[in-house]
C-alpha cells in the first residue's frame, strides 16, 4: 500500500474507509413506482445498500427500465447473460439436484377451509355430548 500522505492523513484514512464500505456494498434489482400526472409507473432498477451520515439507505446504479414494457424474454436473457458474464453457471444450475419428496398443502388448507366455515368441529362436540 502506498504509504500515507503526509497531510491531510485523517482524510486519507477516511477515503480508504469509504473505498472499502464501497466494496462491500450489497446490489439487488428492485422495482421503483413513481406517480406522474396522476398515472403510477414500475421501473426494475438495480440498487446497492449503501451508509449516508450514519444511516443505511440506497443508491439506483441503472434504471431497466419501465416493467410493462420489458417482455419476459428479455429479462431470461439478462439473467441468463449475467450468469455467464460473472460465471455463476454453478448457482443456477438443477443438475445434480433430485427432489426427493414432495408435499401437497393446497387440498389440506381447502379442507381445513371448508371444515371450518360449515362448523364441522361444534357439529361433531355437540353430537358426542348427546351421546
Amino acid at each position: 500500500m502506498d504509504p500515507e500522505p503526509r497531510t491531510g492523513g485523517h482524510q486519507w484514512r477516511r477515503l480508504l474507509r469509504q473505498l472499502n464500505a464501497q466494496r462491500a456494498s450489497t446490489m439487488f434489482p428492485r422495482i421503483v413506482k413513481v406517480r406522474k400526472k396522476n398515472k403510477s409507473y414500475q421501473y426494475l432498477v438495480i440498487s446497492e445498500s449503501v451508509r449516508v451520515n450514519g444511516k443505511s439507505t440506497t443508491r439506483n446504479i441503472a434504471n431497466l427500465g419501465n416493467v410493462e414494457k420489458i417482455p419476459a424474454n428479455q429479462v431470461s436473457h439478462l439473467i441468463d447473460g449475467l450468469i455467464r458474464l460473472f460465471k455463476l453457471e454453478s448457482h443456477a444450475s438443477s443438475e445434480g439436484i433430485e427432489i426427493l419428496e414432495s408435499l401437497e398443502y393446497g387440498s389440506i388448507i381447502f379442507w381445513q377451509k371448508l371444515w371450518n366455515t360449515m362448523g364441522l368441529s361444534k357439529i361433531l362436540r355437540q353430537a358426542m355430548v348427546r351421546e
